[in-house]
């Protein structure tokens, strides 16, 4: 039997980082062309690749939201944090796995599970220039729920009652009308579908 390329306790975290960063970016994805259609922009012409839409949402969300420097700053803080995450995701997902065992053991004691440390090794490139990272399984939960964060955060801002910290009750109303006019209440819809005059 062929053993994995790595040990099995990263399989489960390494799948959940993949599955939860493609549903952030999911709905990500879904808001960008809902902000830009509300906006009076045509989204046949967005840039795709994560990196341009998330520019792209920040210039939207600016745009929608003019007076409203506190439901900005809860948005572009989003897409701030997704980009310093970005590139891990990238890298477990689309770069070469390999695994790297380090056992610290006392001369002449039995090795023990608590004298192996485990990581992978992902190794890719990034602008042109060679990439490499490990991380630990520990590494790839933090991961995990840093994206689940992300997306929870994000999905606040299409709820009936929106609960965004230190905005106003004015500014709240004026999401939710901005809301009603994007469609952006119909987050779990698979996938976006533009108005008529955008197909």
């Amino acid at each position: 039997m062929l053993a994995p390329s790595f040990p099995e306790q990263f399989l489960a975290p390494l799948g959940a980082c993949i599955v939860q960063w493609g549903a952030f970016e999911e709905l990500h994805n879904r808001l960008l062309f809902a902000f830009v259609e509300a906006n009076g922009g045509d989204v046949t012409v967005v840039r795709r690749g994560f990196e341009p839409m998330r520019k792209r949402l920040k210039a939207e969300v600016r745009l929608a939201f003019p007076s409203s420097p506190k439901i900005q700053a809860y948005i572009v803080n989003i897409l701030g944090e997704a980009k310093a995450i970005y590139g891990d995701r990238n890298l477990l997902a689309h770069g070469y796995l390999s695994t790297r065992v380090q056992i610290n053991c006392p001369s002449g004691d039995a090795i023990e599970p608590k004298h192996v440390a485990v990581t992978i090794i992902a190794q890719g490139v990034k602008d042109k220039n060679p990439v490499q990272k490990e991380f630990t399984a520990d590494d790839l939960e933090r991961l995990f729920f840093k994206a689940a964060n992300l997306a929870g955060r994000l999905q606040e801002i299409t709820l009936d009652d929106p609960r965004l910290p230190q905005v106003s009750s004015h500014e709240i109303s004026l999401l939710l009308a901005f809301r009603d006019k994007a469609r952006l209440q119909n987050p779990d819809t698979p996938l976006y579908q533009p108005s008529p005059s955008h197909r």
